[in-house]
Formats: structure tokens, sequence, C-alpha cells
């Protein structure tokens, strides 16, 4: 679609589809390059939903690239600009995806606070399986510092979220 289309919306919203089914194909770096493009015009355009969107995927890319500042840098500007359009469901998808970056650097302080957004504005959106995600990213935490009963609760309740989401190979992962 994005090749065959002189529409540079269209054209940018093919190129966000393809940065993400790339994440899943584990081609970062090809990722990287459709999250920018797609930025980019969104950016032009003032398409800020959109522009959200691919600002998390190339924090993503950034992450699994092993470029922890520009994914911190990048998942900042991602926030600022869901918060600007009031994205609730895109605020607890980098909110979660900011607090496994501290979490990797040892900043666990920093990532509580990101998890507990997380679950926050997952709630606000009625998204279970954002919920379960959070949660499950917040039982890491728990596990990492050795609570395990908070860890142990906070699968629990990833669990009852993943059951509510209807989305069965959704629910046996998080079981898992």
């Amino acid at each position: 679609v994005a090749s065959s289309t002189s529409d540079d919306e269209v054209h940018a919203r093919a190129k966000l589809t393809e940065g993400y089914c790339e994440i899943m194909s584990g081609r970062l770096d090809r990722a990287a390059q459709s999250f920018e493009e797609s930025a980019s015009t969104f950016q032009a355009r003032a398409t800020l939903v959109e522009l959200a969107k691919a600002l998390n995927g190339q924090g993503m890319c950034a992450l699994g690239m092993g470029s922890v500042g520009e994914a911190i840098r990048v998942f900042g500007f991602a926030l600022r600009t869901a918060s600007t359009v009031g994205d609730i469901d895109r605020l607890a998808a980098v909110w979660g995806n900011t607090g496994v970056v501290y979490e990797l650097v040892g900043q666990f302080d920093h990532a509580s606070q990101c998890y507990r957004r997380a679950v926050a504005f997952s709630k606000e959106a009625g998204n279970p399986r954002r919920l379960a995600e959070a949660l499950l990213n917040a039982a890491d935490l728990h596990l990492v510092l050795g609570e395990l009963d908070t860890m142990e609760r906070h699968v629990r309740r990833a669990m009852r979220a993943a059951a509510a989401s209807q989305l069965w190979r959704f629910r046996v992962n998080v079981e898992m």
C-alpha cells in the first residue's frame, strides 16, 4: 500500500503498520525506518494521534537496538504528544514501555512510577489487554525486587484483565 499511493497520509499510515509488522518479525532496523518515515509525515501534518503511535514504535526500536537514551527521549516525545491530544490508551502503552527502559537500567523507582501510570491509564481507557500488560510489567519489577507477594498480586490481577480481554491467545500467554 505504501508504495502504491500518492496520498502522504495513507502512505504514512501504511508505513506505521509496516513498522509494527517489522517489529513482530524482529527486523528492528527496518521497523525504525518505517516509524521514522511515518512520524515525519504525521508531525508535518499535525496528525498527533498517529504521531504518538509512530513515536512509541520508534522508542521500542531504539530500546531493542540498545539505544537507551534515545528510547527515553523518543518515549518522552510520545508521552507529550499523546497527552496533548488526550490519547489515554497511547499514554498507557508509552508509560509501560518507558517503565521497561527504566527497569532495564536499574532505575526501579522510576520504573515503578511508570508502571503505576500505565495501570491507571489502562483502567481509564477501559483496555483490559493494555491493563494486563501493565500489570505484568509491574509484576516483573516486583519479582526483580524480591517482593513476591506484590508480584503474585499483580499476576492475579493481570490474569483477570486478560480474561476480560476476550482474546484467548493473549489470555493463555498471560497465564503462562
